[in-house]
């Protein structure tokens, strides 16, 4: 999940702010290339599957790079599926809390609740996550 969304390591990871625990951070980075958090799933009460939860159509195991020009997919939970284009990669920026952050930029439209949606693209129909 995007690092943003966390406080610290050993947060618990709750489903939409019903009580169930989904997992535990195990790791967590925002800065750099990085904005993610390793959440280790804990017990068997929810299932974790690849399925995009806006469309129903499956994310395959199979990452990728995106160049510019590339039409790349947000799934978000704000936006529902948005598609754009790679405007730019190895941009650099600062988020509101002053963290530099380096990566891409694609010219979909996202808003506030987005953050950690897969970004895939569609190739030889298969939605490859991009890395």
């Amino acid at each position: 999940m995007s690092g943003h969304g966390t406080t610290a390591v050993g947060e618990t990871i709750r489903l939409n702010g019903i009580p169930i625990a989904i997992g535990t951070v195990r790791n967590r980075q925002v800065g750099g290339t990085v904005d993610a958090a390793y959440v280790q799933r804990v017990g068997t009460n929810i299932t974790l599957g690849t399925t995009i939860e806006q469309n129903g159509q499956n994310l395959s195991s199979a990452g990728t790079t995106a160049a510019v020009g590339t039409t790349v997919n947000l799934a978000g939970q704000a936006s529902g599926i948005r598609s754009g284009r790679v405007t730019a990669v190895n941009v650099t920026t600062t988020n509101p809390a002053g963290v530099r952050l380096t990566g891409s930029r694609a010219s979909y439209f996202s808003q506030t609740g987005d953050s950690g949606a897969p970004i895939y693209v569609l190739s030889n129909n298969l939605r490859r996550i991009i890395s």
